[in-house]
């Protein structure tokens, strides 16, 4: 996402979300640039857009993002198996 590309994420949404992210991830670019409060607000706006958006994918109700939560290294493990996933159907 440094670079601008939300691609990466798309894993974890439907195909009709992908443009609801990238359009969120565009809108927080453009607020980020006014630093300080605005860029956390900015920050803040997208991941929790994020969420909610892959937890209404799931089916799963979107309660908030739980502050001082750290997924850390389960997350990028999940994020590297996801990356090597085939499908033979």
């Amino acid at each position: 996402m440094i670079n601008g590309d939300t691609t990466p994420l798309f894993k974890w949404l439907r195909p009709p979300d992908e443009k609801i992210i990238q359009n969120a991830f565009e809108i927080t670019l453009a607020v980020r640039v006014k630093g300080g409060k605005a860029k956390d607000l900015a920050d803040m706006y997208f991941f929790e857009a994020l969420v909610r958006i892959h937890r209404e994918g799931e089916g799963a109700p979107y309660t908030g993002l739980k502050p001082g939560v750290t997924l850390g290294s389960a997350m990028a493990l999940a994020d590297k198996a996801l990356g090597r996933v085939t499908c033979r159907y």
